[in-house]
């Protein structure tokens, strides 16, 4: 391989990088827990996964003994009516 070859995959390398950030990732339940009402796709420990707003009230002692992962929804689309 050339040395210009090798600086453009070191380029696309850092792109694919700053592209990974901006989408969510899953998150182990044991490493943290989601924000009191924050909407999040949860994997249960059958593997089903399910679409939620999360409530530190209700499902704080659930949430570990039921799901696995979480991952935070991202913000909806703004929807202009006119």
């Amino acid at each position: 391989m050339n040395q210009r070859s090798e600086t453009y995959i070191r380029v696309l390398e850092r792109r694919i990088a700053k592209l990974q950030e901006l989408f969510p990732k899953w998150i182990r339940v044991e490493d943290a827990l989601p924000d009191d009402k924050q909407k999040l796709i949860a994997i249960n420990k059958r593997g089903g996964m399910i679409l939620m707003e999360y409530s530190i009230q209700t499902l704080s002692i659930l949430f570990p003994k039921d799901y696995t992962h979480w991952m935070p929804l991202p913000d909806p689309p703004n929807i202009c009516t006119e």
